[in-house]
């Protein structure tokens, strides 16, 4: 009879396999941060692995920000921060970056900042409003100025409508986003030449958040983005 089941294994080696267990434990908060794990030769023995495939597996999380290697003190289970979660993913959309990224992005913009412009309308406060204003006024500026270095606080006022929301998750999901855009203008220099519309956007979804309509926040911020993937495509056409 003809052979029909493949040979039960794994493709991980030893120090995965251990990698991935410490990760699991640490996950599950089996091992909460601040724990300070098993001296290496403890873990060895627990794993039934050498320490070669041990301090390996412990380089890799420590590379990965999920434990901390203090030299002469021990190994410590470390607290997952913001930057280092948005570092990650800019490092992902820098290394696959090109023209359907920049277009996929520009996709998953408009499905999320327009219910992001509306949170913003319902949740800001007046320290929002502030910020909000103040890059408004350097816009007008760099507009006056140069339309080349609009780009920065054209960035930073979407980074603030996301603080605006009062959701923490929402600013570490879109920075990386808005990380690429430089990138983006890069890619298509000509759109240094909608710093006008953009400028103007930017202060009528500032008035709809001002004013708390969230619905016309949406609308406008989603028209925003639709123009910058039609000017997008046009250039690339």
């Amino acid at each position: 009879m003809e052979n029909i089941f493949g040979k039960v294994g794994t493709n991980e080696t030893l120090s995965q396999i251990v990698e991935r267990q410490i990760e699991e434990a640490i996950r599950s908060k089996k091992l909460p941060v601040g724990t300070k794990l098993p001296t290496e030769k403890e873990l060895g023995e627990s794993f039934g692995v050498s320490r070669t495939v041990l301090r390996e597996a412990l380089r890799r999380l420590s590379a990965r920000g999920l434990i901390r290697i203090a030299k002469g003190s021990g190994t410590f289970v470390t607290e997952i921060n913001q930057e280092s979660m948005m570092n990650s993913l800019s490092l992902f959309y820098d290394l696959k970056f090109n023209e359907d990224m920049c277009r996929n992005i520009l996709e998953l913009r408009r499905s999320i900042e327009p219910e992001i412009a509306r949170l913003a309308a319902l949740n800001r406060n007046s320290e929002d409003l502030i910020a909000m204003l103040t890059n408004l006024q350097v816009q007008e500026k760099n507009i006056l100025g140069s339309s080349g270095t609009s780009s920065n606080p054209d960035n930073n006022f979407h980074v603030l409508v996301a603080e605006a929301t009062g959701n923490p998750v929402i600013l570490v999901t879109m920075l990386p986003l808005y990380r690429m855009m430089p990138k983006i203008r890069d890619m298509y220099p000509d759109l240094d030449y909608e710093a006008e519309k953009n400028k103007d956007a930017h202060q009528q979804l500032f008035q709809a958040i001002k004013q708390q309509d969230g619905q016309l926040a949406h609308d406008i911020m989603l028209e925003h983005i639709e123009h910058r993937i039609e000017a997008c495509a046009c250039l690339a056409s």
